[in-house]
């Protein structure tokens, strides 16, 4: 394509973009206006619950209070004990919490009804959206296509009518429309999220600016986010399908892929790039849309076109460019500082990871490995580094927003150290899902799912359910950090977790579980923690869990803290053997590949 009719086409593109920002901006308002009259709406029911009860205001904030909650909760389980004597206890619980339930149940119907009013709006509002992106992207595509209008291709233009359009829209793709998931985002799963909210407060006794903390978060930290990827995703649908109507009118046959010069582009669209398809071809290549916030779109191809230009995003700047044309591998490859990993690239781009076998992560690492020597580097976290940045961007850092209050200083430091050399992505965990990452001091290094003290008893202060995760450490083993960031990266990758359930099965088939206690006495272990530990650089790998494992965490801290390797086995005459990673290759492998696409 020359580069005079490339700037065409890319000029429909940026118009597309820029008309979704302008859409987004005047949704940013509304969700903004319907923050407020959610606001409103639990002020008002927060205020009939005081007036039941014969209490104020105040004296219902006071009542829900964390600290009144306590007091009551003692005067409840004395009143409690009283009552079992007269043997009406379970009346008791039963009438004190359907009280407060019932009443948050009355406010389901109240939110119900505001998120339909925002979901008729919403809806009218990316209706005629939509409709302007496909009446432009079609009508812009003909101009273009026909030399701005100097050549006639006898189009019946009257059939290109609203109704048209509007039938379109309707049509359900990948299971719906771009109206039944409006309806859902607003009037299911928003309101469902906030009476839950509301409901946990009830019964956990939170302050009011607790629960108008957790409600803003159901609406500004999920909702809009949602609703901005539906925004963005059907807009590209649309537009793609009008591309296609002009490509029939104006009879070009085939079209190309091009995928978005962006180091997050999918590897199913990224290993199709510059592919020529049929218009009315049997292929199946992946539809512009196909997958939330895909930005790749289609081309026409026309014989003698030659490529000049691209649209590509800057990984600095975080804005799109013209650059030189180049194809997608070649690209990510100069942008990651690879000059040599042609094949490594290809082979990472076919890896689908909702899909992946093990082998499949065992093959990638292997070729990196013998590629680089990485067996002959670990520990050494700087070169380590070098090799996988030539693959993806690696080092980064969790925002100091993304901590939650009252982190110690020293674990904290630990793990921001390790996050350094890991893949970027890993600490983008955190904000990306909308959650806090806590750092606390114990005996016993772990992970957990949400933000809770040390003996795994209570929320923190301020914390409830989902508002984020915890790392805990001694501070002083220097294992630590690494191990249970891998166990944070599971966490937020159920895939990675079947992958490596998978390998144990293949590595341990017919194996019985066995007691760590019983391979390592005296060290701690409890009964119930049990294991298949195969010929393992150490039995822990193998360790049993109903979803997590400790494959990634053990290989990771191997790699990077290998030291003298992991205790494998104690012999009889007492004398302990250790093993590195180096010594089981299969496993060394199987972990490079999972820091490359994990």
């Amino acid at each position: 394509m020359s580069s005079y009719w490339e700037k065409r086409f890319l000029s429909i593109w940026l118009f597309n973009e820029h008309e979704d920002k302008r859409y987004l901006r005047q949704m940013d308002k509304r969700m903004e206006t319907l923050q407020k009259s959610l606001n409103e709406t639990t002020n008002d029911f927060l205020a009939r619950w005081a007036s039941q009860d014969g209490l104020s205001l105040d004296d219902m904030r006071a009542l829900i209070s964390k600290e009144d909650q306590r007091k009551w909760k003692m005067t409840l389980k004395e009143f409690r004990e009283k009552a079992i004597d007269g043997g009406y206890e379970e009346e008791l619980n039963r009438e004190y919490f359907r009280s407060r339930i019932s009443r948050v149940e009355q406010l389901r119907g109240q939110l119900y009804l505001q998120g339909v009013e925002a979901a008729v709006i919403e809806r009218q509002e990316l209706e005629t959206h939509l409709l302007n992106q496909k009446q432009e992207t079609f009508f812009r595509t003909i101009y273009e296509l026909s030399n701005r209008g100097q050549i006639d291709f006898g189009i019946n233009w009257e059939k290109y009518n609203e109704n048209m359009l509007r039938r379109t829209l309707t049509t359900k793709w990948d299971g719906g429309n771009f109206s039944t998931r409006i309806w859902g985002n607003l009037t299911k799963e928003l309101p469902e999220r906030l009476t839950n909210v509301l409901s946990q407060a009830a019964v956990s006794g939170w302050g009011i600016d607790k629960m108008q903390l957790e409600l803003s978060r159901g609406i500004t930290g999920v909702t809009k986010s949602r609703m901005t990827t539906l925004v963005q995703t059907e807009s590209t649908h649309i537009a793609e399908l009008a591309a296609f109507d002009g490509y029939r009118e104006t009879n070009v046959e085939q079209w190309q892929w091009m995928a978005t010069l962006e180091i997050n582009t999918c590897a199913h669209c990224a290993s199709l790039d510059t592919q020529v398809f049929e218009v009315d071809g049997n292929q199946d290549p992946p539809p512009a849309g196909s997958h939330p916030n895909c930005r790749c779109r289609s081309i026409p191809y026309i014989e003698g076109w030659v490529h000049l230009k691209r649209w590509s995003r800057n990984m600095e700047t975080g804005k799109g460019e013209r650059i030189d044309f180049v194809p997608y591998d070649e690209w990510k490859q100069g942008k990651t500082g690879n000059t040599e990993g042609n094949d490594v690239s290809a082979i990472m781009n076919k890896i689908d990871m909702n899909k992946a076998k093990p082998q499949e992560l065992i093959d990638l690492g292997k070729i990196v490995n013998e590629k680089h020597g990485v067996s002959d580097i670990l520990g050494d976290k700087k070169k380590l580094t070098d090799v996988f940045n030539k693959y993806r961007p690696m080092g980064g850092v969790v925002p100091e927003e993304a901590w939650f209050t009252r982190s110690n200083k020293l674990v904290k430091a630990q793990l921001q150290e390790s996050f350094k050399y890991y893949p970027t992505d890993w600490s983008k965990y955190i904000v990306d899902n909308n959650k806090k990452i806590f750092a606390g001091k114990t005996d016993r290094g772990f992970f957990y799912k949400d933000l809770v003290n040390s003996s795994v008893s209570n929320y923190l202060k301020g914390a409830s359910m989902n508002d984020g995760v915890s790392i805990y450490s001694n501070g002083v083993k220097a294992t630590t950090a690494w191990h249970e960031i891998g166990h944070m990266v599971d966490f937020f990758n159920p895939n990675l977790v079947r992958i490596e359930k998978e390998w144990i099965e293949s590595r341990t088939a017919g194996e019985k579980e066995i007691p760590l206690s019983k391979i390592f006495p005296g060290f701690g272990y409890k009964r119930n923690e049990k294991t298949k530990k195969d010929n393992f650089i150490s039995p822990y790998i193998g360790k049993s869990y109903s979803n997590a494992t400790e494959v990634l965490s053990m290989g990771l801290e191997s790699i990077y803290e290998p030291d003298g390797g992991k205790l494998t086995k104690i012999e009889k005459d007492g004398t302990r053997v250790y093993n590195r990673i180096d010594k089981d290759k299969d496993y060394l492998h199987l972990i490079i590949g999972l820091i490359l696409k994990g």
